[in-house]
Order: C-alpha cells, then structure tokens, then sequence
C-alpha cells in the first residue's frame, strides 16, 4: 500500500514498517501492509483506518480485508504472510488486553 507519512509504524506491533520504491505507481509503499476497515478494527480494539502488518492478522481477516471496497487492497503476492506466523491470535490478543 502507498506509503503514509502519519502513520510509520504498525498499529499492531509498533514496528516500522518495510518500505519499496514501486515502479508502476512512482511512489514509495509499505510492503506487507494493510489499511483495516471499520469492521476489522472493531475486532481488533483499533481505529479505523490504521494500517497493520498482513503478517499479524489471521488469513480470514486478510480475505476480509481483500474483498473489501472499503477497506485498502491488498496488493498481488502480499496477501498471506511469506512464513507461517505462530501464533498471530496471541498477538493480536496481547494489543488487546493492554
């Protein structure tokens, strides 16, 4: 998704996010990266509207989020994590109960 200079890091993790030069559209993006829709966020306890880290959300989110006309498209080959996540539940989970 197009690079957002207000928010640079994962609404989930704090992490920064991984940025790419795409050539196609001649802007920066963040790779592996989201914008939720208001469902989702609800879910989730997040603002709508903040951007995640696919690879923090469970694959139905992620198929939810795709399928979206509200919500960010999730870029070909970006969709599902690269790498299992173990426990992407406990993640989420943790952001939650602080």
């Amino acid at each position: 998704m197009r690079k957002d200079e207000s928010q640079p890091t994962c609404a989930l993790s704090t992490e920064p996010f991984k940025e790419e030069w795409d050539e196609g559209i001649q802007e920066w993006v963040f790779v592996d990266a989201v914008r939720v829709t208001p469902d989702v966020a609800a879910e989730l306890r997040l603002t709508p509207g903040v951007i995640v880290k696919v690879a923090l959300l469970d694959e139905s989110v992620v198929q939810r989020l795709a399928a979206s006309p509200l919500g960010a498209p999730v870029p070909p080959g970006i969709a599902l994590p690269k790498r299992p996540i173990d426990a992407p539940h406990q993640l989420v989970a943790k952001r939650i109960k602080s």
